[in-house]
């Protein structure tokens, strides 16, 4: 499904992406978020060359060594914001600035798609910001025990995408939508 992208009506977060979910040995190490930093910097970067304002959301508890995660992290200018909740839009400033800016579209990256990520775009949704999630780049952890059974993270992604849908939320895979981004891009 091809997603039309205004880059003046458009933002992108990047929600609770830590330093230690790329570090090997970390409890919260994630192959498939490391497997798509490549891919989510080209992302971040189609954004920044089409204007469209980068916002990152990190938890106000503010673990010592939980920075953004290099590859993807902000460069100057860009807004970091703290959560006290989940979703990024709860009890932060982030509806006001894109409300401000006239941003009305807010593209969703970031850790969990079955969590904060989710909960930011039902939240969105709510607020009247149109959300797309960035499929391949709304990283999950693989659910290795329930009372239904074990999950994989790319079911869990699946699933959740799928819910989200059945809502009216949009998802857009991210090698399409950056393709989008960049063909809107001012040269």
């Amino acid at each position: 499904m091809a997603v039309e992208i205004d880059p003046k009506r458009t933002a992108i977060l990047v929600y609770d992406m830590n330093s230690p979910i790329v570090e090997k040995g970390s409890p919260s190490y994630n192959q498939w978020a490391v497997d798509g930093m490549p891919t989510h910097a080209r992302l971040l970067a189609a954004c920044r060359k089409a204007g469209i304002p980068v916002y990152y959301a990190i938890s106000a508890r503010g673990y010592a060594g939980f920075e953004i995660c290099a590859p993807i992290a902000p460069v100057d200018g860009e807004t970091v914001l703290r959560h006290e909740g989940s979703g990024a839009l709860y009890n932060t400033e982030l509806e006001a600035r894109l409300k401000n800016e006239g941003r009305d579209t807010l593209l969703i990256t970031g850790m969990a798609v079955d969590r904060g990520a989710n909960t930011a775009a039902r939240y969105a949704q709510n607020l009247g910001i149109r959300p797309v999630m960035v499929a391949g780049a709304c990283y999950a952890y693989d659910l290795a025990e329930s009372p239904f059974g074990a999950v994989s993270a790319r079911e869990l992604e699946r699933v959740h995408l799928a819910a989200l849908h059945r809502m009216g939320i949009i998802s857009a895979p991210i090698d399409e939508l950056t393709a989008t981004i960049l063909s809107v891009a001012v040269p």
